[in-house]
Order: structure tokens, then sequence, then C-alpha cells
């Protein structure tokens, strides 16, 4: 029995080191679990596609596949010429940057803004060849390539 005794007064007179052990172990872990993390990011970062290397891939597919080099002059609001484009297909950002490229829009945020002004989503953007009219609006060529 004085051994059982002994044992408790052991654990009673040491616990505070015990749990601030545990707790150390517990941190210890949690900032070796993190700093793999951030040590990882650059191999992320790699993997990951920019928007110059999209706007590149497209400029490069557009001359690839003999779409027109033209870009789209505007006066007030309105194309001044028949424009015909090859909308990319790689990805949305990719279809949006093949307008972008062909100088309908200026940037990604111009064509959102006259998505929301349309009523449609940039989502449906659709690929594939599109002729422009002479006369066309922003709005007009959203519609066009959404629907």
């Amino acid at each position: 029995m004085k051994a059982k005794r002994n044992f408790r007064d052991f654990i009673y007179d040491h616990n505070d080191v015990l749990i601030a052990f545990l707790i150390i172990i517990a941190a210890t872990a949690v900032i070796i679990w993190c700093v793999r993390n951030v040590m990882n990011y650059p191999n992320t970062l790699d993997s990951v596609t920019t928007a110059e290397e999209v706007q590149t891939a497209v400029e490069q597919e557009s001359k690839g596949k003999g779409a027109s080099n033209e870009t789209a002059k505007w006066k007030d609001g309105k194309l001044r010429k028949t424009l015909t484009i090859e909308v990319a297909s790689d990805s949305t950002e990719a279809a949006i940057n093949s307008l972008i490229t062909a100088g309908l829009f200026k940037t990604s945020k111009q064509f959102s803004s006259y998505c929301r002004k349309a009523g449609v989503s940039e989502a449906d953007i659709k690929t594939g060849t599109f002729t422009f009219k002479k006369g066309s609006t922003r709005i007009t060529v959203v519609k066009q390539v959404t629907e």
C-alpha cells in the first residue's frame, strides 16, 4: 500500500510538470506542421498558372490557328469595323483573355462588369470563332459570346 501511496504522491507532486511537458510536445508538433506547409509553398506556387502565361498561350494559339491578328477599334462605344476572332477553349480565363487580346475589353474586370450589365454570367462564355459586326457594342459582344 505504501508503493501505491508513493506513486500517487509522485503524480500529485509532479502533475504540473507533466502537463507542461505535454503542452510543449503539442506545440512542437503544430510548429513542425506549419513549417512544412510554409516550406512546400513554393512548389504550390510553381503549379499555379499566372495570367501572363495564359495571355501568352492565348496569343500563340490564336496565331497558330490563323485567327485574325487585328484588334478591335472603338468609336463612341461601338466597333468601327467587323472583327472575327477565335475564343480559346482552355478555360474561362483563357477565353476572356482572348477577348482582351482582340481589344474587345481592356481587362477581365471590364468584361465582368459588362456581363453584370447584360445579366449574364462570365462563366457562360462560349468558345469558337465569333464575328462581331461593325457597330456592335460591348454588351452585344458579351451577349454573343455567352449565348
